[in-house]
């Protein structure tokens, strides 16, 4: 989080993705309803509970799709296809470097790259 915050986003972070459906049903517009252009999930793909890949799989369901980037320790090539399929914006591999992460969320977000 302090990555992203250092780059002028505003972070904040879920335990499980149940934990962020729950948080999101309490504030309309942060997963239950269209996102604004502002928003953009960084998971790990073996995040407890559901994984990363069903709850963007739950977002779209929600008609409330939001940019996602995917992080993954392991290279599962079937999971890294369901979470494309699924529309995530990049799945990228643990450890990533910090400008690599950066430079994928501005993508996900239709921002310019940071300098």
């Amino acid at each position: 989080m302090r990555l992203t915050r250092s780059a002028g986003y505003a972070a904040q972070a879920f335990a499980t993705a149940e934990e962020y459906l729950d948080a999101a049903a309490d504030h309309p517009g942060n997963g239950d309803s269209p996102p604004d252009a502002a928003n953009c999930m960084i998971l790990d793909l073996h995040v407890p509970g559901m994984g990363a890949v069903a709850l963007q799989e739950v977002l779209n369901r929600r008609r409330a799709p939001l940019p996602v980037i995917i992080l993954s320790a392991t290279d599962d090539a079937d999971l890294r296809n369901r979470a494309v399929s699924a529309g995530a914006a990049d799945v990228l591999s643990k450890p990533c470097d910090g400008a690599l992460l950066l430079r994928a969320i501005a993508s996900a977000l239709g921002q310019s790259p940071p300098s």
